[in-house]
Parts: C-alpha cells; sequence; structure tokens
C-alpha cells in the first residue's frame, strides 16, 4: 500500500509539477489513460471490500468467527485479483495493444538511438541479478532492525512499512526517470510507469502476498488500516479525475 501511495501522490505529483513547468501541455493517450485509472479504481476497491466487511459484522460474532470471515473473503478476492491480472496482461500486450501505443517505432541505418545500452544479453542478466540480491540484503537488514528503531517511539513501525521501505525499493530509479520523462514533454511515460507499477502491486504482488500466506497457513488478510484505507481510495479518486479530465 505504501508503494501506491508513493506511485500515485510523490512521483506522480512531482512529474506533474516538473513537467507543467517545462510545457504547458502534454500528450497521453486518452483510452491508455482511461483503462489504467479505472482498472487501478477497481482493483483498490477490492483491496478495501475485506476492510469494509469487517465494520459491518455483527458486534455480537465472536472475534474467532469474525477472523474466519474475513479471511475467506480476503482470499477469494486474491484469486480474483490475480486472474484480473492475467486477463490484463493479455488485454495490455496481445489483443490491444495499439491502444497504449504512443509512438511508433522508427527503424534507423545512423546506429544505436541515445540511451539504448550496448551490453550484452548477459551481462544484462547478471547486474539485474546483483542488484536484486545486494537490494534484497539491503532490506532483509532494514527489515530485522526495526525493532531497534522503533524501540525509543520517535519512529513508528507503521512509518517505516508505509514510507521509508517503499522509498527505498527497487523502484526509485524508476520513479526518477518518470520524472526526468516528464520533464522531457513524455509525460505519458510517467503516467504510465506509475500507474502500472501500482496495477502491478495492486493485482499481483498484493494478493500473491495474501495467496503465499494462505498456502503456509498464515492469517494474513487485507484487513488494513482504517486511515491508510481512507488515504488509499482518495488518491485513486484523485488520480481517476485527473487522467479524465
Amino acid at each position: 500500500m505504501g508503494t501506491i501511495l508513493i506511485n500515485l501522490l510523490l512521483v506522480q505529483g512531482a512529474a506533474f509539477i516538473f513537467g507543467g513547468s517545462q510545457y504547458m501541455e502534454g500528450v497521453i493517450s486518452a483510452s491508455a489513460a482511461q483503462v489504467n485509472s479505472y482498472l487501478l479504481a477497481l482493483a483498490v476497491i477490492a483491496i478495501l471490500l475485506p476492510a469494509a466487511f469487517h465494520f459491518t459484522l455483527n458486534s455480537g460474532i465472536s472475534d474467532e468467527a469474525q477472523t474466519s470471515a474475513i479471511l475467506k473473503m480476503s482470499h477469494g478476492v486474491a484469486v480474483i485479483l490475480l486472474v484480473t491480472f492475467v486477463f490484463y496482461i493479455m488485454f495490455r500486450f496481445k489483443t490491444h495493444r495499439f491502444l497504449f501505443d504512443m509512438e511508433p517505432i522508427e527503424e534507423s541505418d545512423e546506429g544505436p538511438e541515445e540511451g539504448v545500452s550496448n551490453l550484452p544479453i548477459y551481462i544484462s542478466v547478471i547486474l539485474l541479478v546483483v542488484t536484486i540480491g545486494l537490494l534484497v540484503v539491503t532490506l532483509e537488514w532494514l527489515i530485522e532492525s526495526i525493532d531497534d528503531l522503533t524501540v525509543n517511539g520517535q519512529i513508528s513501525k507503521e512509518w517505516i512499512g508505509l514510507i521509508l521501505i517503499p522509498v527505498l525499493s527497487g523502484n526509485t530509479i524508476e520513479r526518477i526517470e518518470s520524472i526526468v520523462q516528464a520533464t522531457r514533454a513524455k509525460i505519458y511515460l510517467a503516467i504510465e510507469s506509475t500507474v502500472g507499477s501500482s496495477i502491478e502491486i495492486a493485482l499481483l504482488i498484493i494478493p500473491l502476498v495474501i495467496c503465499v500466506a494462505w498456502g503456509t497457513g498464515k492469517p494474513l488478510s487485507f484487513l488494513f488500516d482504517p486511515y491508510e484505507c481512507i488515504i488509499l481510495f482518495l488518491s485513486v479518486l484523485m488520480l481517476n479525475y485527473l487522467m479524465n479530465n
């Protein structure tokens, strides 16, 4: 959830600010924007359904019965979101790929374009694996140190999980690149990056984590903090308004 909020509020907001300071207008694909914004809204609503269901449960029901009901609903929602992600991939990259193509690909014999890497594929794969490995180890150390960081009460675990870890995650370079592209009048690339990443998290990462916990017998559900749910819903609502006006 923290990563989605960082993408929509911090990165997308910075892209609009820096891009708008350079250019009066930015060109985006209306069809792609509507598809992405509506799909993200539906995914977020589905994620928040178990939390809404929790507040409608009868107070006379035992805690064990409430937990069981919320877990069952969370598992069902997770499966539906994973299936939706599969159909989204087919829609995005196969059946309706033309909706997301903003610039035609032009062939040129003048050599490689600026910014295109000339590294061999095996070197790129090795660098990717090493970078991911270092990132995983670093985040693991950070997570193991959370208790020590929060022992004095000056830093809360919620702040670390919602803000610090998402900011330090592997998407940092991608976020910076999104802002840079916005300053080059390519706001559609910034939107595609931030919204696409948020869709991936909402439709794949979060439900996959729920399913993994389900398979290992861990009682993990979509029962998020109410304040975080409200902020997430308002963020997606604001994004839909900006993308369709």
